[in-house]
């Protein structure tokens, strides 16, 4: 992830995984990137959003959002399961 190289000392950051991220144990690329997170930028905080939130953009998918300051260990993570929401599908119009 070019974010991690890219992102200043103590420069806090949230990214946008797929489902997958967090929980592919078998594939060393997104090991090494969860065990970059907790050892080199403090990740503090997991929101877990129900499928469907980011349909409008094309993503129907569960995701997540990770929250981290790059340069410090993770002391606590915190963890928000919001995925049993339930998200209904608004339309935005334009003028």
């Amino acid at each position: 992830m070019s974010i991690l190289v890219e992102l200043a000392p103590k420069g806090v950051c949230a990214i946008v995984p797929d489902e997958g991220m967090l929980f592919r144990a078998n594939d060393s690329f997104f090991v090494e990137i969860k065990r970059k997170l907790v050892d080199e930028c403090g990740l503090w905080a997991i929101v877990s959003l129900p499928g469907g939130v980011f349909s409008t953009a094309g993503a129907g998918v569960k995701t997540n959002l990770l929250f981290f300051t790059k340069g410090k260990k993770t002391q606590r993570i915190w963890y928000y399961d919001l995925s049993n929401l339930n998200v209904g599908m608004h339309q935005c119009r334009r003028n």
